[in-house]
């Protein structure tokens, strides 16, 4: 029987939880264990691409699914792009780089006319715009993409390349990852501070 973990259940835990992976993750690399270090690093990358859609309004309070909010799922879909119900499960670290990708590519081309309307799309457009870091985004977006794509052909090839540079592949690999969740992160707290888009819609499903 596979052992349940129970979820995390509020923002004091969540920042504990963080605190001990970080914890954990700069003792694994300083003692060598790049490959724990490299797995702490995806879950925390996603988990913090997970946090964008869900304060940008994207998702439903499980963070599993685009939300079906009325006041949001017109205006999202324009943004996103969705003419149907296909693609819209945001489980994976690929789809969320892809939505966070979509909705900053979204946010440069955006005018929300004069006046303002208090309308989602108006509002999510004000709240990225003020982001610090809006500028350098996309490139850590890209650079995220490239990492997970390397993680996982590390993982997936493991046992059939050549081990001789895997020491520096790993390192390499460790560092680089640090450094892109260290950029997002900080773009994350910045896009988090007075937003008000969950509470104003009422976002839940």
């Amino acid at each position: 029987m596979a052992e349940i973990i129970p979820s995390i259940a509020n923002n004091m835990e969540k920042s504990q939880a963080y605190k001990e992976q970080l914890s954990r993750y700069k003792n694994a690399v300083r003692h060598g264990f790049y490959f724990e270090g490299i797995f702490i690093l995806y879950a925390m990358l996603e988990d913090r691409l997970s946090a964008f859609l869900y304060y940008a309004g994207v998702i439903n309070n499980n963070r599993d699914k685009l939300t079906t909010n009325m006041m949001v799922k017109p205006q999202l879909d324009k943004i996103l792009g969705y003419q149907d119900k296909k693609n819209r499960d945001t489980k994976n670290i690929s789809t969320k780089i892809k939505l966070m990708q979509c909705i900053i590519d979204w946010s440069r081309l955006y005018e929300p006319g004069d006046p303002f309307t208090e309308n989602y799309a108006n509002i999510l457009y004000k709240q990225i715009v003020r982001t610090a870091g809006l500028d350098r985004i996309q490139q850590t977006l890209s650079n995220i993409q490239g990492w997970c794509k390397a993680r996982n052909e590390l993982v997936h090839a493991l046992l059939t390349k050549n081990p001789a540079n895997l020491h520096e592949t790993l390192v390499r690999l460790s560092d680089n990852g640090y450094t892109e969740y260290r950029n997002l992160n900080n773009f994350i707290k910045s896009f988090k501070t007075r937003n008000t888009i969950r509470t104003q819609f009422n976002i839940q499903d």
